[in-house]
């Protein structure tokens, strides 16, 4: 018997950072100055990478293994060395010279926010969410500039399965060049993806 029923619109999506579980324990509890933080959070970055989190997701998840996990958290100022954009690796969408359409849209996700709004799939850009298929394309060249027709319409294909869908603003929101205006608040917000 259910102690209390909930609402699925209120429970919380599982955060990034819990699915990631690999099968050897990097043993960050044992870890203290001497012991090789850095690397071992360097090389926790590769890890992370490789299951498609964002550089965003993998720096929050970095700090929170610091602050709560760490026997002896390493200061911000090493912490900002371990996280600076140098120890990303550039993202490879290729695997034995065949192209990983999965992968790529993954990462197109995760960096670029697309989201689905009725279905059209959108692109948050400067401040807003384009519906323009182009915008999505371009950005593709822009990452990989030999990329063919095809292997564009199977990332594009894998995009519309996978990407959330989103409801439209209310329309009492308004976008500015500096903010979100609320008209029924009469306030600003700041601008952001979500």
């Amino acid at each position: 018997k259910w102690l209390k029923r909930v609402d699925e619109t209120e429970i919380d999506e599982l955060p990034k950072w819990l699915e990631a579980s690999f099968k050897t324990d990097p043993g960050f509890t044992e870890l203290a100055e001497g012991d090789g933080r850095n690397q071992t959070l360097f090389n926790y970055i590769l890890k992370l990478q490789q299951i498609a989190m964002s550089k965003e997701e993998i720096r929050n998840t970095i700090r929170l293994i610091n602050k709560h996990v760490l026997f002896e958290p390493i200061s911000d100022k090493e912490l900002d060395i371990v996280l600076r954009d140098d120890a990303f690796l550039k993202e490879s969408f290729f695997i034995n010279g065949k192209f990983q359409h999965d992968l790529f849209a993954k990462y197109l996700i995760n960096e670029y926010h697309i989201i689905r709004i009725a279905d059209i799939l959108h692109i948050y850009i400067d401040g807003y969410y384009s519906d323009k298929q182009d915008d999505i394309e371009r950005l593709m060249i822009k990452h990989i500039p030999g990329l063919k027709k095809i292997q564009r319409q199977e990332t594009l294909s894998y995009l519309q399965l996978q990407t959330e869908q989103k409801e439209l603003s209310p329309v009492n929101y308004l976008t500015l060049a500096n903010g979100i205006y609320d008209l029924n608040t009469n306030s600003m917000q700041p601008i952001t993806p979500e």
